[in-house]
């Protein structure tokens, strides 16, 4: 592209000749509010999507002695339900010694992952589920 006015050769996008200051016949796009607002709405789009996978990779990423204790709290439940079912005699006593077993597996495996723990980094709301997840397992036995 060249300007009208001196002939200097100038960039496709130019507004104005860098040599005298004309103007050229390049039309700037003046945003519309149909276009501003359908470019507000990609950006707040862009933007809960970064914070959905932060928030996604911050659950993913849970501490792990909340993860075991979770596992530890599920197996306990199950137990606590196990053991309804066979004062109520609802289950036989194969299914229950069965089921039992796998439940101190679980249990056992929890119960390994924190006490391999390093005590300091336990934060007291995790040192209150283990006492209460500790009395439950104890009233199982």
């Amino acid at each position: 592209m060249f300007c009208e006015n001196c002939g200097t050769q100038l960039e496709n996008n130019a507004v104005f000749c860098t040599n005298c200051g004309a103007k050229t016949d390049v039309v700037v796009n003046s945003a519309s509010p149909a276009n501003l607002i359908q470019q507000i709405r990609k950006i707040i789009a862009i933007v809960a999507g970064v914070i959905l996978i932060f928030a996604l990779i911050i659950a993913n990423s849970s501490d792990p002695m909340d993860k075991a204790l979770d596992k530890m709290e599920t197996a306990i439940v199950r137990m606590e339900k196990l053991r309804k079912k066979s004062n109520e005699n609802k289950i036989d006593q194969a299914t229950f010694l069965s089921e039992y077993t796998k439940m101190m597996k679980e249990i056992k495996e929890s119960q390994e992952l924190i006490d391999g723990y390093d005590d300091s980094e336990i934060s007291l709301e995790q040192w209150q589920r283990i006492l209460n997840l500790g009395q439950r397992a104890y009233q199982l036995n």
